[in-house]
C-alpha cells in the first residue's frame, strides 16, 4: 500500500496510544446508551489485544483507589470513599465470609447487620465513622466503603484553639503585650503538629478501608469462581 492511502495494509496497521483509545471509547459511550463499561467488559476488550484479565483487575483496583475530600477548616482530609462493582448478586451462604474479611482488614469487630440486600457493617469512636457495605445492586453487587472522619477535625480545631488561648493568657501574664504576640505562633505550631499527626491518622484508616473494601470484593469472586465450578447436575 501507498503511503497516504486511506486504509493501512496488514503489515502496517495503525496503533493507538492509551490517549487516543481512551478518546475513541469514551466518545463512542457517548454515541451509544452505555455510561461505562463493567471490569468483566473491560477484560473481555484485555483479551482482544493480549491483556490478561489479572493485570485489568490490578489496573482497575488502582484507578479505585480511595480520594480523601478535605476540610475547609485545615485543608487536611476528613473522608474516604472507595467502591468495587462485581458481576451477579451476593448470596446468603457468602455473608459472614464477607463480614469476617472486613473485620480483618479494619482490625476491629464493629457492629455487623444484615439486610435484605446484603451486609452493612460499622465502627464509630471519638474521631468519626467506618462504614462499609456489600449489597446486591440490580444484577451485580456493590462493595462500598466510607470514611468519615469530620469529628476529628472539630475535636482538632478545639484543641487548637485552646492551647492557642491558654498560652495567650499565660505569655501575657507573664511579659504583658509581647507575650500576647507570641500567642499566634504558639497556635501555628500546634496546628501544624496536630495537621501532621492527623494526616498520618488518616492514611492509615484509609488504607484500612481500602483493604477491606478489596478483601471482601476479591472474597465474594473467589467464591463466585468456587461455586461455578461445582458440577452441575
Amino acid at each position: 500500500m501507498t503511503e497516504g492511502s486511506g486504509t493501512p495494509g496488514k503489515g502496517l496497521e495503525r496503533r493507538y496510544t492509551e490517549e487516543e483509545v481512551a478518546r475513541i471509547l469514551k466518545e463512542s459511550a457517548q454515541g451509544g446508551e452505555a455510561t461505562g463499561l463493567t471490569l468483566r467488559q473491560l477484560e473481555e476488550i484485555g483479551r482482544e489485544v493480549g491483556i490478561s484479565p489479572a493485570a485489568i483487575r490490578a489496573a482497575a483496583t488502582r484507578s479505585s483507589a480511595p480520594h480523601g475530600s478535605r476540610s475547609g477548616l485545615f485543608g487536611t482530609p476528613a473522608v474516604t470513599q472507595q467502591e468495587r462493582v462485581l458481576p451477579g448478586p451476593v448470596r446468603p451462604d457468602q455473608r459472614e465470609g464477607v463480614l469476617l474479611a472486613i473485620r480483618r482488614a479494619m482490625g476491629r469487630h464493629g457492629v455487623a447487620t444484615q439486610t435484605a440486600d446484603g451486609v452493612e457493617w460499622k465502627a464509630q469512636d471519638a474521631i468519626g465513622g467506618r462504614y462499609v457495605t456489600v449489597s446486591t445492586a440490580g444484577e451485580g453487587t456493590v462493595v462500598r466503603g466510607l470514611g468519615n472522619f469530620r469529628d476529628a477535625i472539630g475535636l482538632a480545631a478545639g484543641a487548637v484553639g485552646f492551647v492557642t488561648f491558654l498560652a495567650a493568657m499565660i505569655l501575657t501574664k507573664k511579659l504583658g503585650l509581647f507575650g500576647l504576640g507570641m500567642a499566634p505562633l504558639v497556635g501555628l505550631s500546634t496546628w501544624l503538629s496536630t495537621r501532621f499527626f492527623w494526616r498520618r491518622r488518616f492514611a492509615a484508616e484509609q488504607r484500612a478501608l481500602y483493604a477491606a473494601v478489596n478483601d471482601a470484593a476479591q472474597y465474594l469472586e473467589a467464591t463466585n469462581h468456587e461455586q461455578q465450578a461445582l458440577p452441575r447436575d
